[in-house]
């Protein structure tokens, strides 16, 4: 059975999560000296035992310092659950689970985002700014939106073919923007369907 945690082993362990949670990335030995304000001395001798209680996993040098998966922090975004009268929001007890986007979207390793330029999918609810996430792997089916490259050149349209031609259909119904078809031996290649996009407010 495991030791309890003295106060300073506490301290560091809860400077390491805070650090990934602000920050997505492990912290180094320095910062985790200023994140608990406790002397270099302590800091490393801490850091020792608890490498020596499977609790705190060095790779290497430099930035190497995480956490076992049982104190790790939780990652993605909280989703809150019934709320307390009074109690605040982000209160640790109305957390239910955590989620990360590729949770909401998909698991795949090798999606990616695109930004939105220009406002020719706005009737489809696709804004200029907007991140669009794309499965390179998702069948793509007529009138699916997807991305598609154009002489070295992404775009997001709405995509029709038939047996020898790609056409991309904007969706702007006050501008009317004409839709562009290529042919075989046009420079134009589809990069897979939008599955999803994310918005700042």
């Amino acid at each position: 059975m495991p030791s309890p945690l003295t106060a300073r082993q506490t301290a560091v362990i809860t400077a390491i999560r805070r650090w990934i949670r602000q920050h997505d990335l492990a912290p180094t030995a320095r910062q985790i000296i200023e994140e608990t304000r406790l002397s270099a001395h302590s800091v490393y001798y801490v850091l020792r035992r608890l490498a020596q209680e499977g609790i705190v996993i060095r790779h290497g040098r430099g930035r190497g310092i995480t956490l076992s998966d049982e104190f790790a922090p939780p990652s993605g975004i909280p989703i809150v659950g019934q709320i307390a009268a009074g109690a605040p929001i982000l209160a640790e007890e109305n957390i239910s689970r955590y989620v990360s986007w590729r949770d909401l979207f998909t698991d795949r390793e090798d999606v990616f985002l695109l930004t939105v330029h220009g406002d020719s999918m706005v009737d489809r609810r696709v804004m200029p700014g907007d991140l669009i996430i794309v499965d390179p792997h998702a069948e793509v089916r007529q009138r699916d939106m997807a991305a598609v490259l154009v002489g070295g050149e992404a775009t997001v349209k709405t995509v029709t073919w038939t047996e020898h031609e790609l056409t991309l259909h904007s969706e702007n119904a006050e501008k009317a923007y004409p839709p562009r078809t290529f042919g075989p031996d046009d420079d134009v290649r589809v990069l897979g369907r939008v599955i999803g996009g994310l918005r700042e407010f």
